[in-house]
């Protein structure tokens, strides 16, 4: 895992929390963005994952945790059945679903991370959450982070024990 980081950001700023992925991804600092492609794809679908060419890192929003809640985790473990209740289901695919399919089509799993926060309120129209938008800065420091870890391999174990640590 060494080299562009490939970022896709999922959701819509016109249905409220579902947007926060966007408004994290554009506080990230320049020095951190030169290390990756960020594409802000709307929903994810698995030619979004087959496409990247390097570790990936899979931001949205989320449903089920508390708002504000941040989900960090192996972008594999996306794919296990129980982590379905994760995704608003505003995506024509679910979120588990597009994983699996990539997993399928090319024979592994894609490396890298995924980062949801969990939001509050999904409608046409609707303002960010209270909730998510005081946890907003710490979904823009994880995805600095793990841009940073999975660009430089070296700092990849120390980061993994860090990130994951300060979950617990």
């Amino acid at each position: 895992m060494s080299g562009r980081v490939t970022v896709l950001v999922c959701g819509d700023t016109m249905r409220g929390d579902d947007g926060l992925g966007i408004r994290a991804a554009a506080g990230i600092p320049a020095a951190t963005t030169a290390l990756a492609e960020i594409r802000q794809i709307g929903q994810l679908s698995p030619d979004d994952l087959l496409d990247a060419k390097g570790p990936v890192i899979v931001v949205d929003a989320v449903y089920g945790p508390s708002p504000g809640e941040l989900v960090d985790m192996p972008l594999v473990d996306l794919a296990g059945s129980a982590q379905h209740a994760l995704s608003p289901s505003t995506h024509a695919l679910p979120l588990p679903t597009a994983v699996a399919l990539c997993i399928q089509l090319r024979g592994e799993a894609p490396q890298g991370r995924f980062l949801g926060l969990a939001g509050a309120d999904f409608g046409i129209g609707a303002e960010v959450s209270e909730s998510v938008a005081e946890a907003l800065p710490q979904l823009t420091t994880a995805i600095e982070r793990w841009i940073g870890a999975l660009a430089h391999p070296a700092a990849l174990a120390t980061a993994t024990t860090t990130l994951e640590g300060d979950r617990a």
